[in-house]
C-alpha cells in the first residue's frame, strides 16, 4: 500500500502542529485587535455630543391674540432670535463653550419653542391616544369626532 498521502487529503498532525508553533503570533494577532477595538470604541464614546433636554414653560405677558401690545405679530420662533439668545448668554455665560457667535447659532438651532401650557401636552397626549384607540378598532368618523 502507498504510505504518501493523496494530495487532497489534509494531515491533522501537521496542522495542529503548524498552528501550535504559530501560538504567540495568534495571540498576539488576536490581543492586538482586542486592543484596537477597545481603544476606537472609547474614543468614539468620548466623542459623541453629550445633549441635555431642558423644558420651560414661560408666561409671556402682554401678547395677546398672537400680537405683541404695539400690534405686530408674534410667533413663538421670535423666541430663538440671535437677540433673544444673546441675552440668554449675557445671563448664563457658562453656556458658551467656542465662539460666541457660534454658541449662538448652535443654541438657536436647538430652541423650540410652541405655543401651549403645560396641562395642554397631557390633554393631547391623552387625545392621540384615544384617536389611535379608535383608528386601530376601524371607528366611524362619527365615533372619533364624539372623542372631543
Amino acid at each position: 500500500m502507498n504510505d504518501t498521502p493523496a494530495s487532497d487529503e489534509i494531515d491533522l498532525t501537521e496542522l495542529f502542529s503548524t498552528l501550535w508553533n504559530a501560538k504567540w503570533l495568534i495571540f498576539l494577532v488576536t490581543a492586538g485587535a482586542v486592543f484596537a477595538t477597545a481603544v476606537l470604541l472609547s474614543v468614539s464614546a468620548l466623542q459623541k455630543n453629550d445633549t441635555t433636554y431642558v423644558q420651560s414653560y414661560i408666561d409671556i405677558t402682554g401678547i395677546t391674540d398672537a400680537q405683541y401690545p404695539n400690534g405686530m405679530s408674534f410667533s413663538p420662533t421670535d423666541l430663538t432670535s440671535s437677540d433673544i439668545v444673546s441675552k440668554l448668554l449675557e445671563a448664563y455665560p457658562t453656556l458658551t463653550s467656542g465662539s460666541t457667535s457660534e454658541t449662538i447659532e448652535t443654541i438657536s438651532e436647538s430652541i423650540r419653542a410652541e405655543y401651549g401650557h403645560p396641562g395642554s401636552r397631557a390633554l393631547r397626549s391623552e387625545w392621540n391616544a384615544a384617536l389611535k384607540q379608535a383608528k386601530d378598532n376601524d371607528a366611524s368618523i362619527e365615533e372619533i369626532q364624539d372623542l372631543n
